[in-house]
Order: structure tokens, then sequence, then C-alpha cells
């Protein structure tokens, strides 16, 4: 069994080994996020189970400012503490900058959102301490899409009720692409909640995933929940002495980033309060407003 990375580096070099074919651009973009300054060292190097809220908000402001293009302007990030904002930065020619940097997440979707995070995690020490079913895993992507968000116990019963169908329906042995719907004798949290699987053989991606259905997603939401959070960052008092720049990124996986953002460009802000720049987005798509 490989060794689990341990840095974002590694992480990553994992993640497009096993993604052949991947995306060139999403995978430069990568590239370019492990090698943004982060207390004197690339910040792909700084160890991955570093969750901190340092690390963290250092990490939502170099997403950004890759999707930005401004990365090669970062020199180094380091932390602060109140009352100063998240991060002071040094840019390229000396100068420094504030960056205070928050999340957009909707109060439901952030409880959707942790609910699938806790299967997937499960899901993922199933695959690594299980060499059995990892081995009959291989070429085999499994995709559960659920339209109703499950209860936090319903959520801890649910690794096992998705191996419970991964071998009853056979999959090991599958051929072709197929799509199922839970057997109630198998799986009845998972028939209770409707949730319907797509399972794809010898694809880009392998493992077993949980979502949240995208089609009861509304864009609108993220929009609003952008808009409360700059209003709230905007009430603020930070510490002065130097530019301040605001980082709200779109960490929210029950989001589907595009039309997020394409609902926020459709009632942009007409006002940034004390920040002299606004970034909002994700790695993939992000945009900068300049101060006038």
């Amino acid at each position: 069994m490989m060794p689990k990375p341990r840095t974002l580096r590694e992480q990553l070099d994992a993640l497009h080994a096993v993604n052949v074919g991947a995306d060139l651009d999403e995978k430069a973009r990568f590239d370019r996020l492990v090698e943004v300054p982060y207390r004197g060292r690339p910040l792909g190097d700084h160890m991955q189970d570093d969750n901190s809220k340092h690390y963290r908000e250092a990490s939502a402001f170099a997403n950004l400012a890759v999707a930005t293009d401004m990365d090669a302007e970062i020199v180094d990030i380091e932390n602060c503490d109140e009352p100063a904002p998240d991060l002071a930065v040094t840019l390229t020619g000396g100068r420094e900058i504030f960056v205070e940097v928050s999340r957009v997440t909707g109060p439901a979707s952030a409880r959707a959102h942790s609910e699938m995070e806790g299967i997937n995690s499960a899901l993922q020490r199933r695959y690594e301490s299980d060499p059995a079913y990892a081995a009959a895993l291989q070429g085999r992507r499994m995709h559960f899409i659920f339209p109703n968000f499950p209860t936090k116990r319903e959520a801890r019963a649910i690794p096992d009720e998705i191996i419970a169908i991964f071998y009853a329906a056979d999959v090991p042995s599958m051929k072709q692409a197929a799509s199922l719907s839970p057997d109630p004798t198998v799986a009845p949290i998972l028939s209770k909640l409707r949730a319907g699987c797509n399972i794809t053989v010898g694809g880009r991606y392998m493992g077993i995933v949980v979502t949240k259905d995208a089609h009861a997603f509304n864009p609108n939401d993220s929009a609003d929940h952008f808009h409360e959070r700059l209003r709230e960052k905007m009430s603020n008092t930070y510490t002065q002495g130097r530019p301040i720049w605001l980082a709200l990124i779109l960490d929210d996986r029950m989001q589907a980033a595009p039309l997020s953002m394409d609902a926020i460009r459709a009632r942009p802000p007409t006002d940034i309060g004390q920040f002299d720049r606004l970034l909002f987005g994700s790695l993939l798509e992000a945009e900068m407003i300049v101060k006038p």
C-alpha cells in the first residue's frame, strides 16, 4: 500500500498519478498553487495535515491568487492576529498588503457538505485499510448522488450500506457502465433518501464518492451568501497601515462554482468598503475588483 501523502505537493502528485489525462489547465493551476510562497517556503511543502486556521487562510488566498493570475507577484505570506486582517503579504517591488480571508458557505449546505465529507472520509479509510476491497475497486467508480440530506445518524451508517451495495451488485465483475437504485433490503437508508448511483468502468477516475444532487442547487443562494459575507466584512474595523484586500472563496462543495460565479456577476457589488481589492471565486475561476 502506498504511504499516505503528507504535504500538499505529495497529495496533488498522487492525485495526478491516478487521474491520468486530467484537464491540463486544471493541473497547471495546481502546479502553480504549490509554489506560492508561504512562511518562507512553497505552500506545497507544508504538511497537508496542518489543518489549522492559519494554513487554511493562506491556502484560500493562494487559490484566488492563482486564479486571478497574480500569484507571481507574491514574495511571501505570513499570518496575523486580530485586530489585524488574517494575512500580511509581501508583493514584488517591496509592496506590502493585508488580506482578510473569508469563505462563502450557506448554513444548510454547510451541514450537507459536512455530512458528505464524513461519508467520503469513511470510504477513503476503508480503501486504505482493506487491501481486498481496494483491489476489487480498481478501474471502477461509483458515484452516489443524494437529492436529500442524510441526518448525522444516517450519515454514519451510509458507508457500510455503500460497501454492501458494492458487493451485492457485484461491481467488481462489471464490464460496462451502469446505473442502479439502492435495494431497500440491502441499503434501507440510501433507498429512503432516493440516492442514485452511477457506475463507470475503466474511466479516468476510480473510487466511491458521494455528492449532493446539483439540480437541488440554486446559484442565487450563493450570490446571496456572497453579498451577506461582503457586508459583514465591510462592517468590521481592521488595523490600518497598509492596503487591505478581501478574499472571499467559494469553498462550499454543494455549490456549482461556474453557476455561482455567473449569479454573482449578474449582480456584482457596487461598493467594497475599506478594501482596496476584492478577490472572489475558486482556484478554477475567480475575479478581482479594484477600488477606483
